[in-house]
């Protein structure tokens, strides 16, 4: 297993179901994983940590929720 592997391994053992592992992937597979994440949860969820789980940056996880609403994807903007 990689090292990166193995840091988002980690990241995802509180988050995420057993035997589940994200890896760094491209934005469009990224945006449909996040979709999947998004649809899987049934509470709210924070950007930050949404980031955390991915591997990207705050920044970059804002931009892709944006691109999923552009998309027409219910994604609601929490306070």
């Amino acid at each position: 297993m990689s090292a990166s592997a193995a840091v988002f391994s980690m990241r995802c053992s509180t988050l995420c179901q057993p035997n589940v592992r994200f890896v760094p992937v491209q934005r469009t597979a990224r945006l449909f994983a996040i979709a999947e994440a998004l649809r899987a949860r049934r509470t709210g969820v924070t950007a930050e940590s949404l980031a955390d789980t991915f591997g990207v940056s705050v920044r970059t996880m804002y931009r892709d929720l944006d691109s999923l609403r552009e998309a027409s994807l219910p994604v609601a903007e929490g306070n």
